[in-house]
């Protein structure tokens, strides 16, 4: 499987070609707008998505800014309900965040 098929961020895993999320060994059921959205953010991990930009490349027909904080935080409580900033973080003022590149 090349690297375009699968991401992973620390203890998520996000595979593209089989539309499954893995976080900590547990395999996370989302809706397909919340992979499509875990799966923009998680492209370039490290990188702060806006609210304006997620929602031009996840949701192109609306524009209302709540819907991508909507979908961050379902997916937030999908993944780690005891800490839900532990995948997606919020940087104040920039956007959504998902975690920072491993080192290899």
């Amino acid at each position: 499987m090349n690297n375009i098929d699968e991401l992973v961020v620390g203890d998520l895993t996000i595979n593209r070609k089989y539309l499954t999320v893995h976080y900590q060994a547990r395999q996370i059921e989302l809706t397909r707008r919340e992979f499509d959205v875990l799966s923009y953010l998680a492209a370039d991990p490290g990188r702060p998505v806006s609210k304006s930009e997620l929602i031009d490349n996840v949701f192109p027909k609306i524009s209302k800014t709540n819907t991508a904080e909507v979908y961050v935080k379902y997916i937030r409580n999908k993944l780690d309900r005891a800490n839900p900033q532990a995948v997606i973080m919020t940087r104040r003022g920039f956007g959504y965040v998902v975690g920072v590149p491993s080192e290899a």
